[in-house]
């Protein structure tokens, strides 16, 4: 299947997606780097992305640093 980023229906969905997530903040959890990376650099993501895990355990101790809690 090809995935062609300069359609009409993919500009639409890519659009939609950044009304959806404006004025939000996003934290991503993903096991694979490589994913995680992949969808952090995505347009819709990138400007609501406050920070990225591997784990759960790494995004615990990240969110509920005493610094972040006010």
């Amino acid at each position: 299947m090809e995935l062609r980023l300069d359609s009409r229906i993919t500009k639409e969905a890519i659009d939609q997606a950044c009304a959806l997530l404006q004025d939000r903040r996003v934290v991503l959890v993903f096991g694979d780097r490589l994913t995680l990376s992949a969808l952090a650099i995505t347009e819709p993501i990138q400007p609501s992305l406050v920070g990225a895990a591997t784990t759960e355990k790494e995004l615990l101790s990240w969110c509920c640093a005493p610094s972040r809690i006010s």
